[in-house]
């Protein structure tokens, strides 16, 4: 199939994809303050990481919000789940603002 499925964190949590398919995941983020979303959890079975990027938004200056982008790519059939947190990377787990979970059905 090769299709790409844009999902924003208010768009719900349960998705159906194809194999092949491409998941771009896109989470506000003010990198500036060091709080950064992380995966805490995808299973490498289902889903290959294909990477991440900070996208600031168009017009901010230095210190404004933007968004971070996830991508996953669908290599196997199943059904998984994907975990992110928005956290700063030299504090405990534990500490974190918000997270996000999504649910993958690869058909």
């Amino acid at each position: 199939m090769n299709n790409i499925l844009e999902i924003h964190k208010n768009e719900g949590n349960k998705f159906e994809i194809g194999l092949g398919d491409t998941i771009r995941v896109i989470l506000e983020e003010l990198a500036t303050t060091g709080y950064r979303w992380q995966i805490v959890f995808v299973d490498n079975e289902i889903l290959s990481v294909v990477g991440s990027e900070y996208l600031p938004y168009p017009g901010n200056t230095i210190g404004g919000g933007g968004s971070r982008v996830f991508m996953f790519k669908a290599k196997s059939f199943g059904t998984t789940t994907i975990k992110f947190t928005l956290r700063r990377a030299w504090e405990p787990e534990l500490f974190y603002i918000d997270n996000h979970h999504l649910q993958i059905i690869v058909k």
